[in-house]
């Protein structure tokens, strides 16, 4: 098993992005601009389902367990 990072974030554009980290830090992806920060959760669950569940509505970064 391993822990994966989930990280949301305001982007000098001014939207709002997600990002998925190894615990090695290395970036395994990262999601498009979404014009509101609940977009990019949505987005986030989406791809990377093992996030789906985490509540991100007031915190930056998540971290989770993956087998």
């Amino acid at each position: 098993m391993t822990e994966h990072r989930a990280t949301i974030y305001e982007g000098e554009d001014g939207l709002w992005h997600w990002r998925v980290q190894a615990a090695n830090n290395e970036i395994i992806s990262e999601g498009e601009g979404y014009d509101e920060r609940a977009g990019a959760v949505k987005g986030l669950g989406g791809a990377h389902p093992e996030f789906a569940g985490e509540d991100m509505s007031d915190v930056d970064s998540v971290t989770v367990t993956v087998e």
